[in-house]
């Protein structure tokens, strides 16, 4: 079970590099059953962990500010639909 982005690239990724087909449901030369699509069971956001003790200490100078770049960044692209787009790229 997984979601059905990584589900989609990771099934690119296979057919791609010729380890499976899925008109033979053939999975490194073996036979198996094909994959099946099954109902969503749920959504669960993704987060990022920053280590803020870390970022206190002065341990990565940089964290701070690549923390609220990286932030923006990503609030921009899921904003303007630009992360939607790239995985839409890898749907099956």
């Amino acid at each position: 079970m997984m979601e059905s982005r990584a589900f989609d690239y990771e099934i690119n990724r296979m057919k791609k590099a010729g380890i499976y087909n899925a008109f033979k449901g053939i999975y490194k030369k073996k036979f198996h059953t094909k994959f099946k699509i099954g109902a969503i069971i749920g959504t669960d956001p993704v987060y990022i962990g920053y280590s803020e003790i870390a970022i206190k200490n002065g341990k990565h100078q940089y964290a701070y500010k690549f923390r609220k770049s990286f932030d923006a960044t990503v609030y921009k692209m899921t904003k303007s639909g630009e992360i939607d787009r790239i995985m839409d790229a890898f749907k099956e």
